[in-house]
């Protein structure tokens, strides 16, 4: 299992992590979203979920770990604004933990005044919750 504990010496870098359903990760919008994400955080070592974590097991072994060791954590939302069950476990976590939570949004601004809205109760794994703006109304 890798080790995502911060390093001791030298000056410390930033860890931002880029949170995205699974469906997004080979997309012409997830890469757009990235190079927002890379503008933003210049100075960050940004982790992508993608090239860390083989399958769901990886993820599950290695993420109360590496969550402690961020300094920021960055999502988005499928296209159609829901979000899966690791995205949401993965914000739900983050904010638990004090780290600085973004959402950013389809129209490339961050924010993080969100909540969430579960889907049909959370019943689907893929389609767990809805992304929910301040301010927005709730069916």
């Amino acid at each position: 299992m890798p080790r995502f504990a911060a390093a001791t010496r030298g000056p410390a870098r930033r860890r931002v992590y880029f949170a995205s359903p699974l469906d997004t990760y080979w997309t012409k919008r997830y890469e757009a979203r990235l190079t927002l994400v890379r503008r933003r955080f210049k100075a960050a070592n940004i982790l992508e979920p993608r090239h860390l974590f083989k399958n769901g097991d990886a993820w599950r072994a290695a993420w109360p770990e590496l969550v402690r060791s961020l300094s920021t954590l960055v999502f988005i939302a499928g296209s159609d604004g829901s979000i899966g069950y690791g995205v949401f476990a993965e914000v739900h976590d983050a904010r638990r933990h004090g780290i600085a939570t973004w959402y950013l949004c389809d129209e490339g601004g961050f924010h993080r005044d969100f909540a969430f809205e579960l889907i049909d109760g959370g019943a689907s794994w893929r389609r767990y919750a809805r992304v929910v703006m301040a301010g927005e109304t709730v069916a």
